[in-house]
């Protein structure tokens, strides 16, 4: 019975304690933007509140649901009968769309806990120039300065078209011949003058047979300009050669290629040693097989045919060194053998290793 009325008592005096505490009156509890433009960067709001209880209260701590959420409040006491603020900000700036956040209030007083939300929507800016052609170089903007020409047959021309931005107010001369590219690459463009805020189109031409080279190719050109802060622009292009079979007649006999092994695992190997696995390709077809070319994917790996040309029935053996250098674990390396083969023109080796 002592422990009950005890009890009891500790009850009656925790709530005479609360009933003459602080207490926290919020004027609202959800604000709402409506409609607000992504332009125009953080927004924010008051939450006024006000000391509704008979002793001076205090905010311990405001916490907000994400980053692109901040809050300043009233750090001092309130004193019973004041009143105090929690400024919330909100970062629209690259946010646009609805915004839905909740913001958690302690106190020292009554409720202990308050949660806070603000909603609205954010309306996406127009697209400005700056955000399509992303990729800058002096006072030029490119969509991109990697051109991916794709697939191109062996005795065709690959051709890729990329826009130039001019974000200043000046004009500049695009003289394509100023640029010195190779016999296998020709530039041209829609407009001599690339005037101010306005867009070029520049044309890039690959000729697979004045190149003269099979698979994937990755290169580097240089467009020179009078832009006076940046007048050569480094491009870079990729291209993949492939051999136009649509001229060979199905009745024509083909060559085939057929190997011992697609793979080789040279297992736990040590750094700063070169290690060798063979493949044995055969001509399995009833035409010359031709090697047009091995591919790596890296200078780690060299790979050598004893033979480039095979007859009908003959085999050579492909000699594969993976020099580890200071690689360190798991090692994946391709490597693409190019052929005539019709049905297969494109294998793929696999060597693996783990470096120690």
């Amino acid at each position: 019975m002592k422990k009950i009325a005890l009890c009891l008592l500790c009850l009656f005096m925790c709530k005479i304690a609360s009933s003459q505490g602080g207490k926290i009156e919020f004027e609202k509890l959800l604000h709402d933007f409506g409609n607000v433009k992504q332009e125009n960067g953080t927004i924010s709001t008051d939450f006024v509140f006000r000391n509704t209880g008979k002793s001076p209260l205090k905010i311990i701590d405001v916490k907000t649901s994400c980053g692109c959420t901040a809050s300043e409040w009233t750090k001092e006491e309130v004193p019973a009968g004041g009143s105090g603020i929690i400024k919330v900000t909100y970062d629209a700036g690259n946010r646009p769309g609805e915004i839905d956040k909740a913001i958690s209030v302690r106190t020292d007083g009554e409720p202990e806990y308050v949660v806070l939300r603000i909603i609205g929507n954010v309306l996406p800016r127009p697209a400005r120039p700056e955000d399509t052609f992303k990729e800058v170089s002096g006072n030029w903007r490119f969509l991109r300065k990697h051109i991916d020409i794709g697939k191109v047959k062996h005795d065709s021309v690959g051709i890729a078209i990329y826009q130039v931005y001019n974000a200043t107010n000046q004009s500049f001369e695009i003289n394509p011949n100023l640029s010195v590219l190779p016999s296998y690459l020709k530039l041209s463009t829609n407009k001599r003058w690339l005037a101010p805020k306005d867009t070029a189109l520049l044309t890039l031409e690959f000729y697979p047979l004045k190149k003269k080279d099979w698979g994937f190719l990755y290169e580097q050109f240089q467009l020179i300009t009078n832009d006076s802060t940046e007048p050569i622009k480094r491009l870079s292009y990729s291209v993949h050669v492939v051999e136009n079979f649509h001229k060979t007649s199905k009745k024509e006999k083909q060559p085939k290629v057929e190997l011992d092994k697609k793979e080789h695992n040279f297992g736990n190997i040590k750094q700063f040693q070169d290690y060798k696995a063979y493949f044995t390709l055969k001509n399995a077809g009833e035409a010359l097989l031709l090697i047009r070319k091995i591919q790596t994917s890296c200078g780690c790996t060299v790979a050598n045919p004893q033979k480039t040309q095979l007859l009908p029935g003959e085999s050579t053996l492909i000699e594969v060194t993976f020099s580890s250098g200071d690689r360190l674990g798991l090692q994946n390396k391709p490597i693409t053998i190019i052929t005539n083969d019709p049905k297969n023109p494109e294998t793929t080796l696999m060597i693996y290793s783990f470096v120690e």
